[in-house]
């Protein structure tokens, strides 16, 4: 406790020198991480507290965090967190015991590792590796082996794996493209009736066709009416009772043919004028004689 105490109150006294160098907030931040990384490290937990160390070290450069991070880091065996602190010493005054720690990294994990480098040609494009957030053009130290690459803008998104080699610098330069948009399930015909205007405003076959039986019917009564009259005029008796009879066929008969013109006519201007071709459901129709006429055509 004597020894974490020590070094807390010496990293707080540093870090509250340099304050000038680091926002505040990440300064704070730092010292959080920096007391965090001890509490790791006292609980045997050297891969949380090279983490930690190395975190609080890049928000707020100090030797203490430095050589903390990388003895852990050697504890640890993390590859990629320990050459990337190697990096970093290259461009700080070190002590001895700092220098020696770098060369001893160096030799373990140099030829295990290899940098990634994402670029984006997209405006407003972050990058991620394996998961976590990265600096465009900025090379990341990551462990020989495969690693997935993300580039994304606000509508677009563009992946790819890469696998790397140790000591090897993989540039990845990447164009997100927009994300395919969600299959969309098309519904299968159903044979609910269509509206007039699905179907083009005309009316259903089936009225044709109902039109077309009763012409038929009405043209069968014609001709036996015919016939029926043609027969009595030929037992004609010059009696006043069949002449009427014969002058009572005659005129029902042509009553009759009128009718079945007049019917036939009118089926035939509804089937050319009025008819939906198209076809669908027939909806339920009733025939002069009370007869239901249903169905499909």
């Amino acid at each position: 406790m004597f020894r974490r105490a020590v070094a807390a109150l010496s990293l707080g006294l540093v870090l509250h020198a340099g304050s000038a160098l680091a926002a505040p907030t990440e300064a704070e931040r730092a010292r959080s991480l920096y007391d965090a990384a001890l509490t790791a490290a006292e609980a045997g937990e050297p891969a949380r507290a090279a983490r930690l160390f190395a975190e609080a070290d890049r928000l707020a450069p100090h030797p203490i965090a430095l050589k903390s991070a990388l003895k852990s880091a050697l504890d640890a065996d993390l590859a990629a967190i320990g050459m990337t602190l190697v990096t970093r010493a290259a461009t700080r005054e070190l002590s001895p015991e700092i220098v020696a720690l770098v060369e001893q990294a160096r030799a373990r994990f140099e030829k295990r590792t290899g940098r990634i480098v994402v670029e984006c040609g997209e405006p407003a494009c972050r990058a991620q590796l394996d998961g976590a957030p990265v600096e465009l053009g900025t090379s990341t130290w990551v462990d020989a082996g495969r690693h997935d690459v993300e580039a994304r803008t606000a509508a677009a998104v563009a992946r790819q794996a890469v696998s790397i080699e140790g000591g090897a610098v993989e540039v990845v330069r990447l164009a997100p493209r927009p994300a395919s948009a969600p299959s969309i399930a098309v519904p299968k015909e159903t044979t609910a009736p269509r509206r007039a205007e699905e179907s083009g405003g005309g009316i259903h076959p089936a009225f044709f066709f109902v039109g077309l039986g009763i012409s038929a019917v009405l043209g069968g009564v014609t001709i036996w009416s015919a016939v029926d009259t043609r027969d009595k005029h030929e037992a004609f008796d010059h009696t006043q009772a069949a002449a009427d009879e014969g002058e009572a066929a005659q005129l029902r008969t042509n009553v009759l043919f009128g009718t079945t013109l007049g019917v036939t006519m009118a089926t035939a201007l509804v089937g050319a004028l009025a008819v939906d071709w198209t076809g669908g459901p027939a909806p339920a129709a009733t025939s002069a004689w009370g007869l239901s006429l249903s169905g499909r055509f």
